[in-house]
């Protein structure tokens, strides 16, 4: 319900899409289902453009289209124990045009 979704904190700090997932899933939108999997959030925003798969050093990264970078979806690199790698933060105007589109993504999942 939209009271629920009132109750997103939206952080300054951007957020990763699981952090997102868990975040919505901590609301308990759809109490007979499994919480939101990430994966099912990059998917959406992939069907809306807002997200492409990009190879790179032999994996695979849901980045931000030009569509994406208008909407607040970041991309930064980082370095692990496997080396350097990418990954999509959303400041808060992405993270609010998730919360204020979530029911379409409720639909296609």
């Amino acid at each position: 319900s939209q009271a629920q979704l009132a109750n997103f904190a939206f952080s300054e700090t951007p957020l990763s899409i699981s952090q997102i997932a868990s975040m919505i899933s901590a609301l308990n939108l759809e109490s007979s289902q499994a919480g939101l999997k990430a994966s099912d959030l990059a998917d959406w925003l992939v069907h809306l453009g807002l997200l492409r798969t990009v190879e790179h050093g032999g994996k695979n990264y849901k980045l931000p289209t030009d569509a994406g970078k208008q909407i607040g979806i970041l991309v930064e690199a980082r370095h692990g124990l496997n080396g350097d790698y990418y990954i999509a933060l959303y400041n808060t105007d992405a993270q609010k045009f998730i919360i204020d589109n979530i029911h379409g993504l409720i639909r296609v999942v």
